[in-house]
């Protein structure tokens, strides 16, 4: 059945619908997902930011290392006579099983949904969700049972997240202990499988840069959570910062902002591998300074922002 719906879909490909659900796919990607937080944190809602974040990342490990105890070969690979829309290559790094794009949406946009109650917002993340789902199977980068797993998976992680969001006015340590704990144990996988009995095992099941793919992802994840984790409290006690300013302000502050962290990152690079080697820890390190710079100290500038529009 999972291939009967593919070939299906297969047939009915264009050029226009290949580019249209290209793009419609990227709304499923990490760097969409990162830009949406940090929109949201900066100039919406810290708790929301907060409860976005932590779906996401929380997510996105717990996808991947599904995906590594799993490892389901995607659809284009186990069967010689399926094509894969060849636009949409580089968003099929790593296994099959669940499918991350879809994963990521239902993480990024159920939670959007959850904090915003208004019936307009719901109504949108349902249908973004609905089509980025759609278009992992018409690429053809997932079995349709890879997009339920993956739907199945952030729906869980949404629920069991959503009390705490709820409880964050009265304890608002917990998104701090939260992603704490998910960062320690993020680590936690990525030394069984980088260095453990898993790995022997995983090297049989795939090339080495699609297990390196898999395994980026988690040390990029841990990272994140444990930046979020110790920046929480920071700026919730010492930075404090206000998410409101002009409009051309917001968009002024969040450009810039993630300009910085997106130059961090990448400076880093090299010093992180050449501690740790070029190797998943590195990116450990290497996405928790960014993190707490986008978290803590980019704020810090926030009152000049806010300042603009009232000529202060």
């Amino acid at each position: 059945m999972n291939m009967t719906i593919l070939y299906t879909l297969e047939k009915l490909r264009t050029p226009f619908l290949n580019y249209l659900l290209l793009g419609i796919t990227h709304a499923g990607s990490e760097a969409a997902a990162a830009l949406i937080v940090f929109v949201l944190y900066w100039c919406v809602s810290k708790k929301a930011g907060l409860f976005v974040l932590a779906n996401c990342l929380i997510g996105s490990g717990c996808n991947q290392i599904v995906k590594l105890l799993c490892h389901v070969p995607r659809p284009f690979v186990k069967y010689g006579d399926f094509s894969l829309v060849e636009q949409a290559r580089s968003t099929t790094g790593g296994f099959s099983f669940p499918s991350g794009h879809t994963q990521n949406v239902t993480s990024l946009y159920g939670s959007i949904a959850v904090s915003f109650r208004k019936k307009w917002v719901r109504i949108c993340c349902a249908v973004m969700i609905a089509l980025v789902a759609f278009s992992r199977l018409y690429l053809g980068a997932h079995y349709p049972t890879d997009v339920l797993g993956g739907f199945g998976v952030g729906l869980v992680i949404l629920l069991v997240l959503t009390p705490v969001y709820q409880k964050a006015e009265e304890h608002p340590s917990l998104f701090s202990v939260l992603l704490g704990t998910a960062g320690a144990l993020m680590i936690a996988a990525l030394l069984m499988f980088e260095y453990g009995p898993w790995k022997a095992i995983l090297e049989g099941q795939a090339e080495p840069e699609v297990l390196a793919d898999m395994l980026k992802g988690i040390g990029i994840c841990a990272g994140c959570a444990l930046a979020a984790a110790v920046s929480e409290p920071i700026e919730r006690t010492y930075v404090r910062f206000d998410t409101h300013a002009v409009w051309w302000a917001q968009i002024l502050k969040t450009a810039l902002g993630m300009a910085l962290i997106a130059a961090l990152a990448l400076v880093l690079k090299y010093p992180a591998e050449a501690i740790l080697g070029k190797n998943s820890l590195a990116y450990v390190p290497r996405f928790f300074v960014p993190v707490v710079f986008g978290m803590c100290v980019w704020p810090m500038t926030f009152r000049w922002f806010a300042g603009i529009q009232s000529g202060k």
